[in-house]
């Protein structure tokens, strides 16, 4: 929806920035979007997501 707005207002190289799960919400629309220019990640909540978490990395617990 985010990405439909852009596209409707015309609007080109934005910065996005995300904390928590709003991290995640803006990768994936940095992933989707060319009209992302930058993007902020700040203590991402999702363990599943691409940049971060899942078995073997720093984050996982092991169980």
């Amino acid at each position: 929806m985010v990405a439909a707005v852009l596209d409707a207002l015309d609007v080109e190289d934005v910065l996005v920035a995300g904390h928590s799960f709003g991290a995640d919400v803006a990768l994936a629309l940095a992933a989707i979007s060319p009209r992302v220019g930058s993007l902020v990640l700040i203590g991402q909540a999702c363990e599943s997501s691409p940049i971060g978490g899942g078995p073997g990395s720093p984050r996982d617990s092991g169980g």
